[in-house]
């Protein structure tokens, strides 16, 4: 199968765009014409494609056209200018920042939970997609969501450094450099120390959206699985890690079920790996970093026949998560609306 769209990219200069462009760049058949645009600050910047060296364009004079997938990553944020005129052609724009609109009127995508929404912006459009741990979530809870009534959902997502590019990454290296030759650590983007330590979400760098990570969560799980009425609750926190979110989640069944049967629906699911034993489990560093799968592990109930069950999933924020998603996006508007 051979695609028919351009792919144009905007902010491919940070962590995000760098994955995205490596999963394109190795994908069988995503063939399709891929553009780099930014603002006047990347003009003219050489980025690797595989073999190839793309060279950023301006997008202030890019002329958009129907049929044109624009992925803006945040990484960039130049003059939103483009926007309407991206509307106006009617480009399929995919939005990773959850940043171009104050208000959207559908859900945002995970191709594996809810691509059907896809659909509705087939001749042009914005969809958002949700953040790396959203995906992490809705992607572990849909494997049986549709089988089982859920009465009660509890996580606790720890955040690697990463989600905030390349500047969480730096800091978090920085810190620990600090650290390791006895020197005093000086923090910049949070307002406190990340190495080596824990701090809640509510402490976060200050982002434009107002609304906290954790009740982000809980809206746009509710949304993509169709589960408004779920009793769900999300606490987060930032880990000093650099790749790879964390997560562990309590679950309360309706009925009794076998834990035998939780394990063959999350086996099931596209893209799941699960540590069958409940003495065994996944880490971010070893079984997430670098890879495309999300891997459950630690799955467990605390007695035969109960109805609790708690497991532990681990996932790279950006190539399972945000970069990932947005290719598996690009798959199904391929064999589905081109």
């Amino acid at each position: 199968m051979k695609s028919e769209m351009e792919i144009l990219i905007i902010g491919a200069g940070g962590l995000l765009g760098e994955n995205l462009l490596e999963l394109i760049k190795d994908h069988p058949w995503l063939s399709g014409q891929v553009t780099l645009l930014g603002g006047e600050a990347e003009v003219g910047r050489r980025v690797e494609f595989g073999r190839q060296e793309l060279i950023v364009g301006d997008l202030a004079l890019h002329e958009f056209m129907q049929r044109q997938i624009v992925i803006f990553t945040g990484d960039d944020m130049p003059d939103t200018a483009w926007l309407e005129r991206a509307q106006e052609a009617r480009s399929i724009i995919l939005d990773l920042s959850s940043r171009l609109l104050a208000a959207y009127d559908l859900p945002p995508v995970v191709a594996r939970v809810n691509p059907e929404v896809l659909g509705t912006v087939a001749d042009g459009g914005i969809i958002r997609v949700p953040d790396a741990a959203t995906i992490q979530l809705t992607s572990m809870m849909k494997s049986f969501i549709d089988v089982v009534e859920v009465k009660k959902v509890s996580v606790f997502s720890c955040h690697a450094v990463s989600e905030l590019g390349r500047a969480g990454v730096d800091e978090m290296a920085r810190q620990t450099a600090q650290l390791l030759n006895a020197k005093p650590v000086s923090p910049l983007l949070f307002s406190h120390q990340i190495a080596f330590n824990l701090i809640p979400m509510s402490d976060a760098p200050q982002v434009s959206d107002p609304q906290d990570t954790a009740g982000r969560i809980v809206d746009d799980t509710k949304s993509i699985l169709e589960r408004p009425e779920l009793n769900l609750s999300v606490s987060c926190c930032w880990v000093p890690v650099f790749f790879g979110h964390t997560q562990a989640v309590d679950l309360c069944f309706e009925n009794v079920q076998a834990k035998a049967e939780l394990v063959r629906w999350l086996s099931d699911f596209p893209e799941i790996s699960v540590f069958y034993t409940s003495d065994s489990y996944p880490t971010a560093v070893t079984d997430a970093s670098g890879k495309d799968l999300l891997t459950i592990g630690k799955i467990r109930s605390d007695a035969e026949n109960s109805t609790d069950f708690s497991l532990w999933t681990v996932a790279d924020n950006l190539r399972f998560g945000n970069a990932g998603n947005a290719v598996k996006i690009l798959e199904v508007l391929v064999k589905d609306y081109f």
